[in-house]
């Protein structure tokens, strides 16, 4: 534009294939078409100066010249037209801003809580207590705010599928179909999909990477499985932009800790607070790779520029402990000097995890927090928190 369109396109190539650029995401090309030039065009002129920003990535010159479109051009379109001048943007920037303009959660509060969001509300985040599954209370929130993005956390805990088994199955599948179908309707248009290393069973080899056979040994994990697939057939079908994230096992604050649903961290810290005595079912030789999951947090967000549509990725800390060793751990660091139960052990148990990191560490920076440090900050959140 303006005899700096060859650097444009020059940028654009050297960018070609990234499909969401951090801070600023693009479809295709910008075109700019002049139809009539006028006297006073250069006021408006689209002037970068390619050396003094030479040193700098792609990714920050293509930024840099997407934010003069933000501030400079699309506030003159209106007086432009007016001269004569027509500007055509296809398929332009589809999100320019380094944080969120706003942020909608909806749960229906299963097994979450609105204490754990009352400060995401007091910062504005937008909290609906509604059910993806119910599609007129999703079409509802598509029509009344403009989404860019979409998280899919949606899932019922594990264990539920040993009380209602098709519930569970349910929940995973008809979820996920929801959202699919208002992405491939263009309502939003990315979709980061949260799995579960459920979908992988015991380990057939390890460390388990992304090519490890999908063996779900519940109907909670065979849920997730078939959502995952729903996911990539959509994209090869439609052409939409989702990517598929597969976390292990994720602790820390704020995880339920209340009845037969909650996690083996939390459910031990609160028998414990509670004079209760902590519980190993079966031999307690099963081993699980726990991460923080702060870091499962940072994780996907440096992942969201990177990944590939239809791609999925492994997200773990690359080690694993039995369930012997963490509720000695946490006996230990909570001072219980009571007996340890042992009960049958759970039908369809998985008996190992251990997940292969070399995907991630490859495309991320990829930081973890120590094991020890992550379950002391989540025991001592407990002891704040519940009694």
């Amino acid at each position: 534009v303006n005899g700096n369109r060859e650097y444009f396109d020059s940028l654009i190539s050297e960018v070609e294939g990234q499909k969401r650029i951090p801070g600023t995401q693009i479809d295709m090309k910008v075109t700019i078409r002049m139809s009539d030039l006028v006297a006073d065009m250069d006021k408006f002129a689209f002037d970068v100066h390619p050396y003094s920003m030479q040193d700098r990535s792609p990714e920050e010159r293509l930024q840099a010249l997407l934010q003069y479109f933000q501030f400079v051009i699309m506030p003159n379109i209106e007086q432009m037209s007016q001269q004569g001048i027509e500007v055509e943007f296809e398929r332009v920037m589809r999100l320019i801003a380094e944080e969120a303009k706003e942020v909608v959660v909806i749960d229906n509060m299963f097994l979450g809580s609105e204490d754990n969001l009352k400060d995401a509300v007091a910062k504005g985040a937008v909290l609906y207590k509604d059910d993806l599954e119910i599609t007129s209370s999703l079409e509802y929130i598509f029509e009344k705010h403009d989404i860019d993005i979409v998280f899919n956390c949606a899932t019922k805990a594990l264990n539920y599928s040993f009380v209602n088994p098709k519930n569970a199955y349910d929940t995973n599948v008809n979820g996920v179909l929801n959202i699919l179908e208002h992405q491939r309707k263009g309502h939003f248009k990315t979709l980061v999909h949260f799995s579960t290393s459920e979908v992988y069973g015991t380990a057939v080899y390890e460390p388990m990477d992304e090519k490890h056979p999908i063996n779900p040994t519940t109907t909670y994990a065979a849920g997730k499985a078939a959502a995952d697939l729903a996911v990539t057939s959509y994209v090869n079908m439609f052409d939409i932009d989702a990517f598929i994230v597969r976390p292990f096992n994720n602790y820390g604050p704020r995880q339920n800790h209340k009845g037969y649903l909650a996690g083996i961290i939390p459910i031990t810290a609160f028998r414990i607070l509670n004079n209760i005595n902590p519980e190993i079912h079966g031999t307690g030789e099963q081993s699980r790779d726990f991460i923080y999951v702060l870091d499962t947090v940072d994780a996907i967000m440096q992942l969201y520029s990177k990944m590939d549509t239809g791609d999925s990725i492994n997200i773990s800390t690359d080690g694993q402990i039995s369930v012997n060793d963490l509720i000695a751990q946490i006996v230990q660091t909570m001072d219980y000097s009571g007996e340890v139960l042992k009960k049958p052990a759970r039908g369809a148990d998985v008996e190992c995890h251990n997940a292969s990191n070399q995907k991630v560490k490859s495309m991320i920076d990829y930081q973890l927090t120590p094991f020890d440090e992550g379950l002391e900050k989540t025991l001592q959140w407990y002891k704040e928190n519940i009694s």
